[in-house]
């Protein structure tokens, strides 16, 4: 099954915050803005956006293009004490079972799953405590 929208791997982006707690996105990219032209940079930038936690994500087409930003924000001193800089966390999925019997461990569970993921996964399953819950069985 394929996503409309396309993985884009975390270290080609990052995260700006504000150490300003009454500080927007938009207060944000108009600090860098003012203070650093990406044209000079001469570093395309793919995607700016807001975050949900009032930061400002930033999103180029390789790691280095990522390493010379940070690099160059590093640089300015008043910059610096203003934002914070850091890379994205990577999100892990989240699979629900139904229908588990009782008699099944996690160990079993997670061994079948081994069983079906490609070795480049391996150690990639973090479970949780399974909870098997009664459900009623039809009479008749």
């Amino acid at each position: 099954m394929k996503s409309r929208q396309q993985l884009i791997p975390p270290e080609h982006v990052l995260i700006i915050a504000s150490k300003d707690a009454n500080s927007t996105p938009k207060n944000i990219q108009q600090q860098l803005a003012t203070q650093l032209s990406p044209k000079k940079l001469r570093i395309p930038i793919k995607q700016i956006r807001p975050t949900r936690s009032k930061e400002l994500l930033i999103r180029c087409a390789s790691k280095g293009q990522i390493t010379k930003l940070k690099e160059f924000i590093s640089s300015d001193k008043t910059i610096c004490d203003s934002l914070e800089l850091r890379a994205p966390k990577t999100l892990r999925d989240s699979i629900i079972v139904f229908g588990v019997p009782s008699e099944f461990t996690a160990e079993d569970l997670i061994s079948a799953f081994e069983t079906h993921l490609s070795s480049e996964k391996e150690g990639a399953i973090h479970p949780e405590t399974p909870i098997h819950r009664a459900v009623p069985r039809p009479t008749g």
